[in-house]
């Protein structure tokens, strides 16, 4: 059967079209440049068209060379500093961000980016500061309360970042990491019929974004949409081939449609690219127990809880293994082990 590509090959000749009247205006203004080394909004402009290229070590150096020309522009400071971010020059791109908002402390754009530079390094306190900053000079920046979701949600204060994502999406309904935030918040919530419609938002806007495609599958998966997840784990796949969650989550929806050789191939792409989950181990174990290959669900139980030692599921597996290998002994000491470590999560789940 023929298929329609037409939609595809039109956006393939914008971007083919887009390149190259922006290599055309570098061009331009090379020679403009040849002709004018000082001026500054020709360096600016020059750096821009870079990024949109994607040509970030030449971004970089560009609005260098426009900081050595005017070292009080704060865009310029910005702009240097979001391509040190993208080359993981990560103490350099903090300094640079500081300059542009010493320069301009009412430039919203900077301190937002400083805030996703905070999160990326963990000091999520000053992530979510910095983001409040960038709310108080912009209050209708969907960018910054997408930022301000992103700091509460990794500080645990979920039902703000929740609201947050919300203002992001209502102020800016095009905006697909927005929605993709909105869909995992709501996964949280365990409300998977609403994070599916969020997801499809997302990728509705952005038909690239592997990490939506990822979590609309999980999603699925959690619907018992089986054969749909797989579906999606593959376009998530397809963009980014070594992500081994999305290798993890179609390995357990092909076993739970009993495909189970197609399982284990999947999560040994998945231990491929990390070798030290141990729930994908757990995950290996269960199906070679299936196919009862109870000395490589062995294995892989115990490659877990060495992994994870206080990790109840590890341990049970290996009962189960270890039972029908005739080791009785080490059996039980599993499954009393087991028990205790289920023990304490139900009673640590009862304290929270």
């Amino acid at each position: 059967m023929s298929q329609d590509n037409g939609p595809l090959w039109d956006d393939l000749n914008a971007a083919v079209d887009n390149q190259r009247l922006e290599s055309e205006t570098l061009e331009a203004l090379d020679k403009r440049l040849a002709q004018y080394p000082a001026d500054v909004a020709a360096w600016r402009r020059r750096g821009s068209i870079l990024v949109a290229l994607q040509r970030y070590e030449e971004a970089l150096e560009t609005f260098g060379h426009a900081i050595s020309l005017d070292s009080e522009d704060a865009w310029i400071w910005s702009n240097y500093a979001d391509m040190l971010e993208k080359l993981q020059r990560a103490d350099e791109a903090l300094d640079a961000y500081r300059r542009a908002i010493t320069i301009r402390p009412r430039f919203a754009v900077a301190w937002e980016h400083l805030s996703v530079a905070f999160r990326r390094r963990e000091r999520y306190r000053e992530a979510l500061a910095a983001a409040d900053r960038a709310l108080a000079i912009e209050p209708t920046s969907a960018h910054a309360w997408n930022a301000r979701g992103a700091a509460l949600h990794d500080l645990h204060r979920r039902a703000e970042a929740f609201k947050a994502w919300k203002w992001a999406v209502a102020l800016e309904p095009d905006f697909a990491i927005a929605w993709f935030n909105l869909g995992e918040a709501y996964r949280g919530r365990r409300r998977n019929w609403k994070a599916l419609s969020a997801y499809h938002r997302a990728l509705t806007l952005d038909p690239h974004y592997a990490r939506a495609w990822l979590g609309q599958a999980e999603a699925l998966s959690a619907r018992r949409r089986f054969d749909e997840a797989i579906a999606s784990f593959d376009h998530a796949l397809q963009l980014e081939g070594k992500l081994a969650r999305a290798w993890h989550g179609k390995g357990i929806a092909l076993q739970k449609r009993g495909r189970y050789d197609a399982a284990l191939e999947a999560f040994a792409r998945a231990l491929a690219s990390d070798a030290r989950n141990p729930e994908v181990w757990n995950s290996q174990g269960a199906v070679l127990l299936r196919l009862h290959r109870d000395q490589e669900a062995l294995d892989s139980f115990e490659r877990a809880s060495v992994l994870a030692p206080d990790n109840a599921d590890a341990w049970y597996g290996q009962y189960r293994a270890l039972s029908r290998l005739g080791r009785e002994a080490e059996a039980n000491a599993a499954i009393e082990r087991a028990g205790r470590l289920r023990f304490a999560e139900v009673l640590h789940r009862n304290r929270r």
